[in-house]
């Protein structure tokens, strides 16, 4: 398993979480948790603890830099304007036309509940009609100059930047792609640290192993006419076979895995050991002339 197929699963989760977030701060500890989670999911799913290691350093390192991701996505910008009523203030005309509107209004009717008999008609009391419409003129020119109090406008702006998820999913998954290709070298190292093993230690036996049987089959053949030489070779080609190791007898066919010696006759002194048509350790024997 990747690291990526993890965060492919969990994208449209991975978007909505960090557009909700309220800030950026937010959206980059969510950004954190995620990284988090997949590396619980991937080292769960993991065999190779050298590459669980590996993968752990590196989350460890994406993750001090969560805080570094561009989240910038979309701002919105509204204004609020709130008003407040200022302390009314009374003009001194406005004083000077009502006191005369209500002195000439109280003139005149003073003045018609004075006179006698006939002269009480409103319509040939000239001075009593005066002062009654002159004070009723003046108290309407007074109340033209009351004015309503001021409003002062207070102007407020309000901003708010939701951070983008598509662009944050779109960083943890350039770090995750990174983060998997340093594994898959990890990996690489390891199968071909491996393999350098399997040379050294074929199959549970290794080059000194090979090397000290070997000298015993030789030693063990000088002696092959003795029951003890014969039980010896016997044990130790059948530990080696236990291993698929397999001891060849010289054969013309098989020369080239020998050291050859001179001598009249053809004789195995120390068998090749080889394993799946490998020669792991060449034998040696003398050839006829």
């Amino acid at each position: 398993m990747r690291m990526q197929e993890f965060l492919e699963k969990d994208k449209e989760a991975i978007i909505a979480a960090v557009s909700g977030a309220p800030d950026n701060e937010t959206a980059a500890r969510e950004a954190d948790r995620r990284l988090t989670k997949i590396l619980y999911a991937f080292n769960d799913a993991e065999e190779s603890e050298s590459v669980k290691r590996a993968a752990y350093d590196m989350v460890q390192t994406a993750r001090s830099a969560c805080l570094l991701i561009d989240t910038g996505g979309e701002t919105r910008v509204w204004g609020r304007t709130s008003y407040t009523e200022e302390k009314r203030k009374t003009s001194k005309l406005f004083i000077v036309l009502l006191i005369a509107g209500i002195a000439a209004v109280a003139a005149g009717v003073l003045l018609f509940a004075a006179a006698e008999g006939a002269l009480k008609s409103l319509y040939t009391q000239t001075p009593v009609l005066i002062l009654l419409i002159a004070g009723i003129a003046l108290t309407f020119f007074a109340g033209l100059r009351v004015k309503p109090a001021p409003r002062k406008g207070k102007e407020e702006l309000f901003g708010e930047t939701r951070a983008d998820g598509a662009r944050v999913y779109r960083a943890l998954l350039a770090t995750v792609l990174s983060i998997d290709k340093r594994l898959d070298e990890v990996r690489n190292n390891e199968r071909i640290e491996l393999r350098k093993q399997l040379r050294e230690n074929q199959d549970g036996v290794d080059s000194a192993q090979i090397d000290m049987l070997s000298s015993l089959l030789e030693d063990a053949y000088t002696e092959k006419e003795s029951v003890y030489a014969q039980e010896m070779i016997s044990h130790i080609k059948y530990y080696l076979h236990t291993h698929k190791i397999e001891a060849l007898d010289y054969s013309a066919r098989d020369a080239a895995m020998f050291d050859m010696m001179p001598s009249s006759t053809a004789r195995t002194l120390r068998p090749a050991l080889v394993q799946d048509g490998k020669l792991l350790k060449k034998g040696l024997a003398t050839g006829g002339r």
